[in-house]
């Protein structure tokens, strides 16, 4: 993956604290704050994915309260039986 030198100013107790996750993890520190905004990233998407599905369910669930009158104006004698 490409790289892309930026500067960042964080407030000294928060660079601390990413010099100690470096020093703990033996990673540097650009690879410990590259982790942490890819952990909001995949946050953000796992958030959007979840809004999603709920939307999806919600349109299924409408769909379905609609369509049902319908459906058993269609079939009056089902009763849910293959049988009959």
């Amino acid at each position: 993956m490409a790289k892309q030198r930026v500067t960042v100013t964080l407030p000294e107790d928060v660079a601390e604290y990413a010099d100690d996750v470096a020093r703990r993890t033996g990673r540097s520190r650009s690879a410990v704050v590259a982790h942490a905004i890819d952990n909001l990233r995949r946050a953000d998407i796992e958030r959007l994915l979840a809004e999603g599905y709920q939307a999806f369910a919600e349109e299924s669930r409408h769909f379905a309260e609609e369509a049902l009158p319908l459906a058993a104006e269609a079939w009056p004698d089902y009763e849910g039986s293959v049988d009959g």
